[in-house]
């Protein structure tokens, strides 16, 4: 088979990404002591300071809804609460509280996130309490489970641990006084380390630093510290992060949007994947893979991004027999999968299929047959719960859409400015070419060549017509992607460290998902369409 029918799929991935530019989401910031501005300076956000008139305490309900209106997002930050309340009037407070109901997004930090709970408009299902003034320092947060709900990246999903600067913002009780508003979530806790120059760090242990809740049809993000400030070690993008998740995620009640967490997966483990260079360094089988539903023909996977050691066994050694011994980290490439998978959330507002280990590559390779992937028996639940997973997303996905696309993402350090394919040189993507031919692969219209069209360099290129040599798929896309068994279509894709770079992932994921968004929709309708 020509190489040159083989880069559709690829191509793809990028149509639009130059043609639709996404209209902007428009901020508006009431002036505090602070600002998330430098935060938001990207093309992504139309950001605008709401100057705080003299007379606005007098204002009229319809003066502020008006204001109100011209944004997707509210900001109240730092400064206080109380006075924040006061300028606002009565007309004001129930304009706020209206425009949430209605579907506004709401995002308050320190006093801005005082605003917000039972003791003034009381759209967030949270109290305060005493001391009303801790001091200011550095304070050690643990990102929870929940996490995941609302950050994309990696860094701020559990088990990371984050250092965030503290102000006087507001302490929370534990629960929330009202049982029957099951929206509210906590998404990051106090640790106990560090501390402010009035308070000790043990004083804040296990007391939630941030929340979300739903008010109506809008939701609520609330930091009890200052991500956004330049001192707080790097956090800043938190914020772009929260403002997506307040616009862009559905308010149907099993998605991201409700605060709910993504349904388990189907096999044996659950859990998130570990962010690089997390202060966590153990799994077990019941901690090893997160696997999450779709809603789209999509399934993401990254077998070889997990950096956790597993308890209960040895790092493997190799030998007898075993073909392909390798136990490099594929650096980064967990974080892409996530990174992915929230960019196409926003570009389409559904999820694709989600499989990404935790667990080293020492302990157990998943992306090799059961004989050469693990040494220890210990470790068969989580391989068995990886391929679960696949399996299954692949049977629904075929089922749904008479199709879909796997992507198995690695990471390679032959060429950092390239990404390798791998299709065992078309084999593992027949049904498209079958149905489409050369126009579903290395067409210009196709999958790789709408991605060398923005720009990604891919090998072999569309135009060289040559097989694929350094990496021409694994066993992931052999096993589920050969002789349409499963009913999709699969690719490897082997990418560069230019691409995997922490400053890179968010814009190598978002032309990623413009074109995949584009791509599936044409090559994968809903089944009865």
């Amino acid at each position: 088979m020509s190489g040159k029918r083989i880069g559709v799929l690829l191509c793809a991935l990028l149509t639009f990404c130059s043609a639709l530019a996404a209209e902007p989401i428009r901020v508006g910031q009431f002036a505090g002591a602070t600002s998330v501005r430098a935060c938001l300076e990207s093309p992504e956000f139309r950001f605008a300071d709401i100057v705080w008139d003299k007379n606005s305490t007098n204002w009229s309900y319809g003066q502020w809804s008006e204001l109100l209106n011209h944004y997707q997002v509210v900001v109240f930050p730092g400064g206080s609460g109380g006075e924040m309340f006061s300028r606002l009037g009565h007309e004001g407070q129930r304009a706020v509280k209206d425009y949430v109901n209605k579907g506004g997004g709401y995002l308050g930090i320190c006093a801005g996130a005082w605003l917000a709970t039972r003791r003034y408009l009381g759209i967030a299902n949270i109290e305060g309490i005493a001391p009303w003034y801790v001091g200011a320092g550095g304070l050690e947060v643990a990102m929870g489970e929940e996490a995941t709900n609302v950050f994309a990246s990696a860094l701020y999903q559990a088990p990371a641990r984050r250092t965030i600067e503290m102000h006087n913002g507001p302490m929370w009780s534990f629960q929330p006084p009202d049982r029957a508003r099951p929206a509210f979530h906590v998404l990051a806790s106090y640790t106990g380390r560090g501390g402010t120059n009035k308070t000790g760090g043990e004083f804040f242990k296990g007391k939630p630093a941030i929340v979300t809740d739903a008010y109506g049809q809008g939701r609520v993000i609330l930091f009890s510290p200052h991500p956004e400030l330049v001192s707080t070690n790097g956090n800043g993008n938190m914020i772009p992060e929260a403002v997506h998740w307040l616009v862009n995620t559905p308010s149907d009640p099993g998605t991201r949007m409700s605060g709910k967490k993504p349904r388990d997966n189907p096999g044996k483990a659950g859990g998130r994947p570990a962010s690089p260079g997390s202060e966590a360094a153990e799994c077990t089988a019941n901690s090893c893979v997160v696997a999450h539903e779709g809603g789209l023909p999509i399934i993401i996977s990254a077998p070889h991004g997990g950096g956790l050691a597993f308890v209960g066994a040895d790092v493997r050694k190799g030998g007898g027999g075993v073909r392909q011994f390798a136990v490099a980290r594929d650096v980064n490439t967990d974080a892409l999968a996530l990174e992915l998978s929230a960019a196409l959330r926003r570009e389409t507002g559904k999820a694709p299929f989600l499989v990404v280990a935790k667990v080293s590559r020492k302990y157990v390779d998943l992306n090799r047959p059961e004989n050469d992937a693990f040494e220890s028996q210990n470790l068969r639940g989580a391989y068995e719960a990886y391929h679960a997973a696949l399996e299954k997303y692949c049977r629904e996905v075929s089922q749904k859409w008479g199709g879909g696309l796997l992507l198995d993402l690695h990471g390679q350090g032959v060429r950092s400015d390239s990404i390798f394919r791998g299709t065992r040189n078309g084999a593992t993507t027949a049904l498209l070419l079958k149905k489409y031919g050369d126009q579903a692969l290395t067409a210009p219209q196709g999958l790789q060549g709408l991605l060398e069209a923005k720009g990604f360099k891919i090998i072999p290129s569309c135009a060289s017509g040559k097989k694929e040599s350094w990496f021409d798929g694994g066993y992931i896309v052999g096993k589920y992607g050969m002789e349409g068994s499963y009913g999709v279509d699969a690719i490897q894709l082997e990418f560069g460290g230019v691409y995997t770079a922490n400053r890179k992932l968010p814009e190598t994921a978002t032309a990623l998902a413009q074109v995949l968004s584009n791509y599936v929709a044409a090559h994968f309708p809903p089944q009865g369409q």
